[in-house]
């Protein structure tokens, strides 16, 4: 079974069409999150607590090197244009250059630190608007037998 590093998971926005990387990432962390709403029942166990989930939502933090201007590349400078204009932008989280996620969102925090002799770095979270998207890959993802695990306990298995 081989492993993948986080190097070859890279964040990108749409920009005319075309899905853009944002440049220098050293970070980029993908999360979701379930509200669940507290239930209270005669048949609650012993005082546990219980509930059922209602809305989700995701975030995507990242961190990154500045660099200035690089049309090639979405830059810290693009990434704060599109937050102070609240631009709902477009994103897609590759693996091995192939598009595997997509979906909406707000760049909800920006920010840049300038320490003395070191790189200018920034970070940022992008907050997901409605649900992201699986895209479905062409060709073989996994080429070594590996068995990818659904949330519904469905098995697929690559050969």
């Amino acid at each position: 079974m081989s492993f993948d590093k986080g190097e070859v998971r890279i964040l990108h926005i749409k920009a005319d069409s075309v899905y853009v990387p944002i440049g220098c990432l050293t970070f980029n962390n993908f999360n979701e999150t379930t509200n669940i709403l507290d239930t209270t029942t005669r048949a609650t166990p012993n005082g546990w607590k219980t509930g059922v989930p209602t809305t989700q939502e995701f975030s995507i933090a990242f961190e990154g090197i500045q660099k200035l201007n690089d049309s090639t590349i979405v830059t810290y400078d693009d990434i704060k244009a599109y937050k102070r204009a609240r631009t709902r932008i477009e994103w897609g989280l590759s693996l091995n250059g192939s598009i595997v996620d997509e979906g909406f969102g707000y760049f909800t925090e920006i920010g840049e630190s300038a320490a003395v002799g070191e790189f200018i770095t920034f970070t940022g979270n992008i907050l997901g608007y409605g649900e992201p998207v699986v895209v479905q890959v062409d060709g073989d993802l996994f080429q070594d037998g590996s068995v990818i695990l659904f949330q519904d306990s469905q098995e697929l298995v690559f050969q």
